[in-house]
């Protein structure tokens, strides 16, 4: 699609209000795929709300999801202890 064609704006699902489409959101100069890197182009409402959703809509991948946060928490616990425990046991 090019830069010169203009798209209709989109409802969005959640309420009433119209939002212009997404590449019309993005700003920057040069536009293109990198142009906004590590900018986010929307922000969430409410972010609480939209975490509980998701969580929902995980089903039963929730309980593997909190198991891989569990032991990243403690294998990052393990590598800032481990070197302090060894380092006061030489």
């Amino acid at each position: 699609m090019s830069t010169s064609e203009k798209t209709e704006p989109t409802l969005d699902d959640d309420d009433d209000r119209v939002r212009p489409p997404a590449s019309e959101l993005r700003g920057g100069f040069g536009g293109g795929r990198w142009s906004s890197a590590g900018m986010p182009l929307e922000k969430s409402m409410n972010f609480g709300a939209s975490t509980a959703r998701l969580f929902r809509r995980m089903g039963a991948e929730r309980v593997r999801i909190l198991l891989v946060v569990g032991l990243a928490l403690v294998s990052v616990t393990m590598v800032v202890l481990g070197p302090k425990i060894l380092g006061h046991a030489t």
